[in-house]
C-alpha cells in the first residue's frame, strides 16, 4: 500500500513538473554520502549545473557483502524549490536483520530483528521550519517497541523553538531531555537531562536564563544522592550587573553560541566537566534528529547548531587589541623554531655529547609541550573568540605556562638530572593574561634563539668530519625511505596482514633503530662512531630486502589454509560445508607459525629475520608435502600440547 502511494505521488508530481518544463533525472545519485537511486526533476543553470525543482525521491538498498542476512534501507522523499528544501520531507532508515532457526519441510524458520528510524521534517527556503518529528522502533521477538520519540519539535528559519521533548530507552533505562527554547533558539529555564553514565542513571537539572547557565546540579536517580553540583555565581553577578545598568567592561554579545556554556572556562574546569556528559547527550539528540539536513555533514558532525547558548561580550582596550594580532605572529614565530630544533635528528643522535645538548635537546621537548598548552588560548585571540571569554575565569587557579620558573627533567651519562630557568614574566593577576602571555613570549623568544644558537655552533663542530656528515645524511635518507616504504606496506597490507606490519614496523624501524641509535650517539671514537652508523644502514638494508619474502609467507599461509579444508555433503539437510582437514596436524602448524611470527617481532637482532623467514618457509614446504601422505603417526605424536621443539620434532624440521 506503502508503495502505491509513492507511485501515485511520483506520477502526479511528474505530470505536474513536466508541465512546468523541467527534466526528470532517474538515476544513481549520492545523499548525504550515501549511494542509491533518485528521481527528481531539476532545471538547467546558465553554467550547467542542476538546480532542483519539485518532487525528490531516494531510495537505497543494501545487504551486506559478508554476512547476507543484513538489510540496509534508506528512504527519502521531499521537493526542492530553487535547490532548496521546502515543504514536508519524510527521512526513513531501515536496519534489518534476519536470524535462521531452522529449515523444516523446506519452510524457513526465522525470526527478524528490525530498527526503523523514521524522521518527518518541513521545510521553507531550505532551512527547517515548522513542526519536526522523530520516532524510533524496534522489532524483536514479533514484538515492536519505541526505542526513541521526539515530538512537537518546533523550528523558525532553522531555529528550534518553544518546547524540547526527547526520549530514548537504553539497555532498560529511559532517557530524556525536556526543556524550553526561546524565540531566538536559546535555552531558557528549566533543563532536565535524564542519561546513563557509566551503568549509573543520572538525573541532570540545568537552569538557564535566555541562553546563560546559572546552575547544574547531577544526581544519582536511584538514590537521590547528589554526584556533583555547580552554581554559577559570576554570570549571575554580571546579569544582575546588567539589568541594573552597573555593568562595566562588558555587555551580553549580540550573536549566539553552541548549546556548551562556556564564560571562559578552562577544558578541566569544574564549570567545564559537570557539563561534559548532558552536552554529549544533547548532542547525541541533535545528531539523532537532524543527521539528514545539511546541519549535519557527511561525516556526522554538526555545522550549524539548532538552538545555542549566550555569551558575555569584553571590552578590549587599543593595546589588547594590538595584542591579538601581535601574540599569534609571536607564537607562531617561537613554534616554528622549537619544532625545527625538536625534529632536528642531528641534535637527538648528538644530545649525549655534552650535558649542555642533552639539557637542550630536553629543553625543546618541554617548550613543544609548553606551546601545545598556549595553543588553545592562541587560537581564541587569532580567531577572536577571545572577546566573549572571561580571562579571569580562564586564568583562576593560574596557568601552567605562565609559570615563576621552568624545569627541564634531561639525562646525561645515565643520570637524571634537572635545571630551572626563571621566568621574569608569569601570571600574578587574572586580569593581566594578555600582557603577561606577550611578555613572556618575548622572554621565550629570546631564550629559544639563545640555545639554538648554542647547538647549531655545537653541531657545526661536532659535524666538521666530513665522513660523519655523510653517514649521517645517508642514515636520515635512508630513515625516510624506510619509513615510506613501510608506510606503503602497511597501507596496502590486507586486513589479516596489517596487525602484522604495523608490529614490524614498530620493532625494526622504532625499537631497533632507536637502540641502534643511542649507541651510534654515544659512540665517542671515529672508528666506533662508523661502524655503528654502518650497522643501521645494514639494518635498513636487511628490511627493505626480507619484507617482501614475509608477504609472500602470509599468501602461502592462505593457500595452505585453504588446502587444509575439505567440503562435507549432509545427506540430511543436502547441505555442504567445510571442514578442516588433519585438524591435529594442522593446530600445530598454526602454533609454530605464529610462534615463529611472535619470535621474529620481539627480536631485537635484526639479522635472525632471514633465518625465521627460513623457518617459516621450511614449516610450509612441510605441510604442503604432508597434505597428500597417512599423518596419522606424526598427528600421535604432536599429542594435544604443543611446545615449538615438539612440533618441530615430529616434523623432521
Amino acid at each position: 500500500m506503502k508503495s502505491t502511494f509513492i507511485l501515485l505521488y511520483l506520477f502526479f508530481v511528474s505530470f505536474f513538473c513536466f508541465s512546468q518544463g523541467g527534466v526528470l533525472f532517474d538515476g544513481p545519485y549520492e545523499f548525504k554520502g550515501k549511494l542509491g537511486q533518485a528521481t527528481f526533476e531539476y532545471d538547467e543553470g546558465a553554467d550547467g549545473d542542476r538546480i532542483l525543482n519539485g518532487f525528490f525521491s531516494f531510495d537505497r538498498k543494501e545487504i551486506d557483502s559478508l554476512d547476507r542476512t543484513l538489510l540496509t534501507k534508506f528512504q527519502v522523499r521531499g521537493s526542492y524549490e530553487d535547490n532548496q528544501k521546502t515543504g514536508d520531507w519524510t527521512y526513513d532508515q531501515e536496519r534489518h536483520k534476519v536470524i535462521l532457526d531452522d529449515v523444516i519441510d523446506f519452510k524457513l524458520i526465522a525470526q527478524l530483528e528490525s530498527e526503523d528510524l523514521e524522521i518527518k521534517a518541513t521545510y521553507q527556503r531550505g532551512l527547517p521550519h515548522g513542526e519536526w518529528q522523530l520516532v524510533k522502533n524496534i522489532f524483536k521477538d514479533n514484538e515492536k517497541d519505541i526505542r526513541a520519540k521526539a515530538e512537537d519539535i518546533r523550528f523558525d528559519s532553522g531555529v528550534m523553538i518553544g518546547n524540547v521533548s526527547y526520549r530514548n530507552f537504553l539497555h532498560g533505562y529511559t532517557q530524556f531531555i525536556r526543556g524550553r527554547l526561546t524565540s531566538r533558539g536559546l535555552m531558557q529555564g528549566e533543563w532536565s537531562l535524564v542519561y546513563v553514565e557509566d551503568s549509573t542513571l543520572v538525573s541532570e537539572v540545568r537552569n538557564y536564563e535566555d541562553g546563560f547557565l546559572l546552575g547544574v546540579v547531577r544526581r544519582d536517580l536511584e538514590s537521590g544522592q547528589i554526584i556533583d553540583e555547580a552554581v554559577f555565581y559570576a554570570t549571575i553577578r554580571k546579569l544582575a550587573e546588567i539589568n541594573d545598568g552597573k555593568n562595566d567592561g562588558f555587555l551580553i554579545a549580540d550573536r549566539t553560541f553552541e548549546p556548551y556554556y562556556n564564560d571562559g572556562f578552562r577544558p578541566m574546569s569544574k564549570e567545564r566537566q559537570i557539563q561534559r556528559s548532558g552536552n554529549r547527550f544533547l548532542r547525541d539528540f541533535i545528531l539523532d534528529l537532524m543527521r539528514y539536513d545539511d546541519s549535519v555533514d557527511d561525516g556526522g558532525e554538526i555545522v550549524r547548531f539548532p538552538f545555542y547558548t549566550s555569551r558575555f561580550q569584553y571590552d578590549l582596550s587599543e593595546e589588547e587589541e594590538r595584542l591579538l594580532v601581535e601574540i599569534p605572529t609571536l607564537f607562531d614565530q617561537i613554534s616554528d623554531s622549537v619544532r625545527r630544533f625538536k625534529e632536528m635528528n642531528s641534535l637527538a643522535l648528538n644530545r649525549s655529547k655534552s650535558d649542555s645538548l642533552a639539557f637542550a635537546h630536553a629543553y625543546f621537548g618541554k617548550t613543544s609541550g609548553k606551546l601545545a598548552e598556549m595553543e588553545y588560548l592562541v587560537d581564541l585571540l587569532k580567531t577572536g573568540e577571545v572577546r566573549y571569554y572571561d580571562l579571569g575565569n580562564y586564568a583562576e587557579g593560574g596557568l601552567g605556562f605562565l609559570t615563576a620558573e621552568d624545569s627541564i627533567t634531561y639525562i646525561y651519562q645515565d643520570d637524571t638530572l634537572r635545571k630551572v630557568i626563571p621566568r621574569e614574566f608569569y601570571l600574578d593577576s587574572p586580569s593581566e593574561v594578555l600582557s603577561t602571555l606577550k611578555a613572556s613570549l618575548e622572554e621565550e623568544f629570546v631564550t629559544v634563539n639563545r640555545i639554538g644558537d648554542f647547538v647549531e655552533r655545537e653541531l657545526y663542530e661536532i659535524e666538521v668530519n666530513s665522513k660523519l656528515v655523510a653517514l649521517e645524511a645517508l642514515i636520515l635518507n635512508r630513515k625516510a625511505e624506510m619509513d615510506t616504504l613501510f608506510m606503503n606496506h602497511v597501507s596496502a597490507a590486507s586486513s589479516n596482514q596489517r596487525d602484522f606490519a604495523e608490529s614490524f614496523v614498530d620493532q625494526f624501524l622504532e625499537r631497533v633503530y632507536v637502540s641502534l641509535s643511542e649507541e651510534y650517539a654515544s659512540a665517542i671514537e671515529f672508528e666506533t662512531k662508523v661502524d655503528r652508523g654502518n650497522v643501521i644502514l645494514d639494518l635498513f638494508d636487511e628490511l627493505e630486502k626480507r619484507y617482501p619474502s614475509i608477504s609472500i609467507l602470509f599468501e602461502r599461509d592462505e593457500a595452505l589454509d585453504e588446502a587444509y579444508m575439505e567440503e562435507m555433503f549432509n545427506p540430511f539437510t543436502y547441505t555442504r560445508y567445510d571442514v578442516r582437514a588433519k585438524e591435529r596436524l594442522f593446530e600445530a602448524y598454526r602454533f609454530l607459525y605464529n610462534h615463529y611470527r611472535e619470535s621474529m617481532l620481539t627480536e631485537f637482532d635484526y639479522t635472525q629475520i632471514k633465518d625465521y623467514i627460513t623457518k617459516i618457509e621450511n614449516l610450509q614446504d612441510r605441510m604442503l608435502e604432508l597434505r597428500s601422505q597417512d599423518t596419522r603417526s606424526i598427528e600421535r605424536r604432536l599429542g594435544r600440547r604443543h611446545t615449538a621443539s615438539r612440533i618441530e620434532s615430529a616434523l623432521d624440521l
